[in-house]
């Protein structure tokens, strides 16, 4: 497990940087991109969208599932990309194609519109953080970062507490 998840923003494209005390990972995206508090493996997604048959890699990783949290940071982030993955086919079923070149990318798969045509509101997208699947108990706090205006719109604290709070 990482000990710290950097996010950095160009004003063009956001960045999180996994970083442990031997390595660290980068994802990058122009148009959306989601972290929660664990790694990510990269999954590779098959044709329809979907992620392909897990490899060693995580079946290793499904090994460590030792902790609940980490199944649920699992399930926070499955939660948040599924919303996006359904409002981005929605966003492509009602718009026109453009051109490939036009392409943007959305956490590592293609989507079919510009960054305009498959944006979200700031409302609906604090819709999906709010929920229960996302803001559960040991939740430390959610935001949304805006990596045009490099500003953070919103941010809410979870209920979780640490024992030294107490």
């Amino acid at each position: 497990m990482s000990p710290c998840y950097l996010t950095l923003c160009d004003g063009g494209e956001v960045s999180v940087i996994e970083k442990d005390l031997c390595s660290g990972m980068v994802r990058s995206s122009s148009g959306f991109l989601v972290q929660t508090n664990h790694d990510i493996i990269p999954q590779p997604l098959n044709d329809s969208g979907e992620k392909a048959a897990p490899d060693h890699q995580d079946l290793n990783r499904a090994m460590l599932h030792v902790e609940g949290w980490l199944e649920e940071s699992t399930d926070r982030f499955d939660s948040v990309t599924q919303k996006w993955t359904r409002h981005v086919r929605k966003v492509e079923q009602t718009s026109r194609p453009i051109a490939s070149q036009d392409a943007a990318m959305c956490d590592d798969g293609p989507v079919a519109q510009s960054i305009a045509e498959k944006a979200i509101s700031k409302s609906a997208l604090k819709r999906w953080l709010q929920s229960q699947q996302v803001m559960g108990e040991c939740t430390h706090f959610a935001a949304i970062m805006d990596p045009y205006t490099g500003m953070i719109p919103w941010i809410k604290r979870g209920l979780f507490m640490s024992d030294s709070s107490s």
